[in-house]
Formats: C-alpha cells, structure tokens, sequence
C-alpha cells in the first residue's frame, strides 16, 4: 500500500519510535512489509518533536513510576508431553483435558501457558503474589489493570482477585465493594462501559482484568 501510494502523505503519531527485529516471517513480501512496520525511524525519520516520560512526570502529567518484575518459577520449568498429561492440563480455548493426540511437541515451556495450555497452579499464584504485593503497598483497593492472553484467562484471574478480595475483607472487617475486579474486553457488555466509572473514587471497581 505504501509503495503503491507514493504521493500520498504519510503522518506519524507514535509514542514509542520502533526499531524491531522480529523473526516468524518467511516469504519475502513478509519480510519487506515487516521491516517497514518494525522501524518508524526508518520510514517517518527523525521525529520533530519529543516529550519524553521524565519530562511529562516533571510537568505533573504521569506519575512517576517504579517497575518491579516478577517472574512465576513455573515459567523456567520445561515440561514433557508425559508432565502436562499427569497435570491433567486443559486446552484453554476448550476447556477440555488434554491428550496425547493434542500435543504435538514433546517439550512445553512458559510461554505456552494461559496461551495454548492451562495448568491450575499458575494463574492462582500469580494473582496471590500480585495481592500479597497490592496489601503490603498502600492496600488492595488501587486501581490496577492486568493484561492477560486470552479471554478465559482474564475470566479466571478476575474471579481468583475477587475472592483474594473477599477473603481480605472477611479477615480484616472491611465492607466488600462491588465489582472489585471484572474482565474488560472492550464494547458495550464487557466490561469497558466499566472503565470509566473505574477512574472515579468510592464504591466503584478497583481492579480490571483486561484481555
């Protein structure tokens, strides 16, 4: 389209200038569309402005933030065809108890997990960690926003959240708000008539499960 078009005039809006190097792509049209899209620098060259996060943080517009990262040990382990079946793990998109027929490679990793496979262990303590964190940083009723792979997996860690949350409540003496997390997947009825109302104060959401 770009090389098709070429005395249209191109604008670039970006807030993160690219430079990627991504592999997976295999015919040449592939790669020739994959190294215009991977480096804006390249394509739009030398942007004519910047506002860079210190500079927006300084001027009171973003918070200063600190990145903490937190890795589940689960994702450093290798696991065998012979592992998943005696987890009894499901195929996340079906729900249903895998089998050998279903699992073509004989050795899965982290990243397969919550993606193609669903082992019960993981997305629990992910969301204990995350709650135990919230708790001992100002409390779990901030706003937080948890990107998650697919739509049973934001399902999942929105129902573990609230019953952390209910359990907090309970041992604590606290009044249980309404709608403490939900899952937002944007359009009307699923969560995303939600988000604003999240950005006020008081009885409203506090947690979103976004997919």
């Amino acid at each position: 389209m770009l090389e098709r078009n070429p005395n249209a005039i191109h604008i670039g809006l970006t807030a993160t200038p690219r430079q990627l190097h991504e592999a997976g792509a295999t015919t040449d049209a592939e790669l020739k569309d994959r190294e215009i899209t991977s480096n804006n620098f390249r394509y739009f060259g030398e942007p004519v402005y910047e506002y860079t996060l210190v500079e927006a943080q300084e001027d009171g517009y973003l918070a200063a933030c600190e990145i903490v990262k937190r890795k589940a040990n689960i994702d450093d382990c290798i696991f065998t065809r012979a592992d998943i079946l005696a987890a009894k793990a499901v195929d996340i998109r079906t729900g249903k108890v895998l089998t050998a027929d279903d699992l073509p490679k004989e050795r899965y990793t982290g990243k397969d997990f919550d993606d193609k496979l669903f082992i019960e262990l993981r997305t629990p303590a992910m969301c204990e960690d995350l709650f135990e964190q919230l708790c001992l940083n100002g409390g779990p009723e901030q706003k937080v926003i948890i990107f998650c792979t697919r739509e049973i997996h934001a399902d999942r860690g929105a129902m573990k959240m609230n019953n952390l949350y209910t359990e907090w409540c309970n041992k604590n003496g606290r009044e249980q708000k309404d709608l403490y997390a939900f899952k937002c997947m944007g359009g009307q009825h699923k969560g995303a008539d939600l988000i604003e109302p999240m950005r006020g104060s008081g009885g409203y959401p506090n947690s979103a499960g976004n997919y």
